[in-house]
């Protein structure tokens, strides 16, 4: 499968973005952020996993706030990981488990898994951060692994 750039995300950051799968609901997005002061998010209003990034000066100050609770309905459980150092290859795959693109992701990137299954070699010593939906209700419920070939 083709790996596209999401104009969307690509024309409103300084961050390379792009989209493995298909541009309307891909598998994963992969973002390599660039330096852009203020807060900026990655990702569309409108997905479930929001991820942003905020650069500010010595001294601004973003003012005291908070986010209501509100009911939602999450359809899925995408996780996002970050590489704080070190190098990974991901294995992106279709939910039929045919392997779609192994990208690599250094150091200062990370990648938003979104859908389809996914696999993980640590190319380089890495300290990976991972963020997921919650709770988690452990591998035989959260979890479906790839059968055995």
């Amino acid at each position: 499968m083709q790996t596209q750039i999401d104009p969307e995300l690509e024309t409103a950051t300084a961050t390379e973005s792009r989209a493995i799968g298909p541009s309307d609901a891909p598998y994963a997005l992969i973002f390599r952020p660039g330096s852009q002061p203020g807060t900026r998010f990655l990702t569309t209003a409108a997905m479930e996993l929001q991820v942003g990034i905020i650069e500010r000066a010595r001294g601004e100050r973003v003012q005291p706030h908070m986010h209501p609770s509100r009911p939602r309905q999450i359809t899925s459980m995408g996780e996002l990981l970050y590489v704080e150092s070190g190098r990974i290859e991901i294995e992106i795959h279709d939910e039929d488990w045919t392997c779609c693109a192994r990208e690599t992701i250094d150091a200062g990137s990370m990648i938003l898994l979104l859908r389809g299954g996914h696999a993980m070699t640590v190319v380089a010593d890495a300290r990976v951060i991972e963020v997921r939906i919650g709770p988690y209700a452990g591998a035989d419920i959260d979890k479906r692994f790839a059968p055995a070939s």
